[in-house]
């Protein structure tokens, strides 16, 4: 059996969780982190795509550096628990995981109240 989804990780991922204060929140995320099948590294290209994104939006640094990760991978799907990275994001890219799904091609997205099915997942 293949499986094509992997999740992917970062070092926009890495530096985030380092910087954690709660250390049992932060050993939490660790744990799922070690699931990543797949390492984006940070590169200039990713920098650029991060201002830009910036210069065009109420997304700020690391939310953008998030994005622009996600799209250097190709990731189907860019998957949040944060509410107000969502929000932003939609500004950018107003195709929700539904669209996606259901043939409209586009920037894939799962907010914290929807439900990641296949794909790579950023």
């Amino acid at each position: 059996i293949a499986v094509s989804e992997i999740l992917l990780g970062s070092e926009i991922l890495e530096l985030e969780m380092s910087r954690m204060q709660d250390e049992n929140k932060k050993q939490k995320v660790l744990g799922l982190y070690c699931v990543a099948g797949m390492h984006i590294p940070y590169t200039e290209k990713i920098k650029k795509r991060s201002v830009e994104i910036m210069s065009v939006s109420k997304i700020r640094t690391f939310d953008s550096l998030h994005i622009a990760s996600a799209e250097e991978a190709n990731a189907d799907i860019f998957l949040t628990t944060d509410d107000k990275q969502e929000k932003s994001r939609l500004e950018i890219f107003p195709c929700r995981v539904d669209d996606y799904y259901n043939g409209n091609p586009g920037y894939g997205s799962v907010g914290p109240d929807q439900e990641a099915a296949g794909g790579q997942a950023a």
